[in-house]
C-alpha cells in the first residue's frame, strides 16, 4: 500500500509522504485517565517506550518499519525481515537487537526485488482504489 501511495503521490508530482512504524511487545499499562469531562485511552510503560525509539529509528530505513526482536520470533514464517543490529535506544542503558520488516514472505527476500514485485503482483482493491482517486482528485483542485 505504501509504494502504491508514493508512485500515486508521484505521478501527481505531490510531495513525498513517509511514515515510520516501530514495534514491540511486552507488558503495558492501559487504561483511562481524565476527570469526568475529558477521558482519554492510553498505554504507558517501557513496551510503549521501545516502540516509540524504533519508530524513530525506521526513518532510517527503506521499508520504514522497524519491529524488534522480541517481536519478529512468531513471525518470521509469515514475514522476511533485515537484521539491523543492536539498536541504542534514546534513555535507555541497554541496546535493543532490531530489524526491518522486509515484506511477505510468498514474494521475495532481497529488499528492492520485494517491493518491485509486490507492485507488480498487487491489484488495488476498490478501496486501494478509491484512496488514488481521491489523491487524484485532491490535486486537480
Amino acid at each position: 500500500m505504501q509504494d502504491r501511495m508514493r508512485d500515486v503521490r508521484k505521478e501527481l508530482n505531490m510531495n513525498e509522504l513517509r511514515i515510520g512504524v516501530g514495534v514491540h511487545s511486552g507488558v503495558v499499562i492501559a487504561g483511562s485517565v481524565g476527570s469526568h469531562r475529558l477521558k482519554d485511552y492510553t498505554v504507558i510503560g517501557d513496551t510503549v517506550n521501545v516502540a516509540s525509539r524504533l519508530e524513530d529509528e525506521s526513518r532510517h530505513h527503506d521499508s520504514g518499519i522497524v519491529v524488534s526482536e522480541r517481536v519478529v520470533d512468531g513471525l518470521t514464517h509469515l514475514y522476511d525481515f533485515k537484521e539491523i543490529g543492536a539498536v541504542e535506544l534514546k534513555n535507555r542503558r541497554k541496546s535493543v537487537p532490531a530489524l526491518e520488516l522486509i515484506g511477505h514472505k510468498n514474494v521475495a527476500s532481497d529488499a528492492t526485488a520485494t517491493r518491485k514485485q509486490q507492485n507488480q503482483q498487487l491489484t488495488p482493491t476498490s478501496t486501494q482504489q478509491t484512496e488514488a482517486d481521491v489523491l487524484k482528485l485532491g490535486s486537480e483542485r
